[in-house]
């Protein structure tokens, strides 16, 4: 998910998504028998906690007492109305990726972001977006897949039939807008 980066698309090309070069800089600092990849969501059927998985994954799990903080946002996605404002905005200026990213603008971005309390809309990519990311990285994930986890006949799944034909963005409403500007106005230093 592009967080609304790219003018079009929601899903995007990034490095840290090719799993077999991103693993390998791990490897080569801490060696394979180091590094426990863990398929998230789809290794349990029940839902996940990334950080709870870390700990038990690498054996540390007190650092969860440490990490326990009310009310603190964790593993949560951006919500799909917020992706969807943030695209609109580069379909108004399409070449501002092209300028540094400055402090208030990565303020204001976050201010979109965390604008609603719980993502409960989600941006669908059209099937032809995921079928192409999925090829994009199809190399990639397979030699992951026989490093990791040669019990798999497949890393991911090729079933593209939950997706639409046509991407959906989800709609927000008035009342979204007057609220990121109002957080805005009163966030400035």
């Amino acid at each position: 998910k592009n967080k609304g980066l790219v003018q079009q698309k929601c899903l995007m090309e990034v490095d840290g998504l090719d799993l077999e070069n991103f693993l390998k800089k791990w490897m080569d600092i801490f060696g394979k028998k180091n590094i426990k990849p863990i398929l998230f969501p789809d290794s349990v059927p029940e839902s996940r906690d990334l950080i709870k998985d870390f700990c038990a994954a690498s054996e540390i799990s007190n650092l969860l007492n440490i990490l326990k903080i009310d009310g603190f946002r964790r593993n949560e996605s951006v919500d799909g109305r917020a992706i969807e404002i943030m695209r609109q905005l580069n379909l108004i200026k399409p070449d501002r990726h092209l300028v540094p990213i400055n402090k208030t603008q990565r303020r204001f971005n976050k201010i979109i972001e965390n604008s609603f309390d719980f993502p409960l809309e989600k941006v669908q990519p059209s099937k032809k977006e995921a079928k192409d990311f999925f090829e994009t990285h199809k190399v990639s994930n397979e030699k992951v897949r026989q490093l990791f986890f040669e019990n798999r006949e497949q890393l991911f799944s090729e079933d593209f039939d939950i997706y639409p034909e046509k991407a959906q963005y989800p709609e927000y409403q008035a009342n979204d807008l007057l609220k990121i500007l109002i957080t805005s106005i009163y966030s400035i230093p």
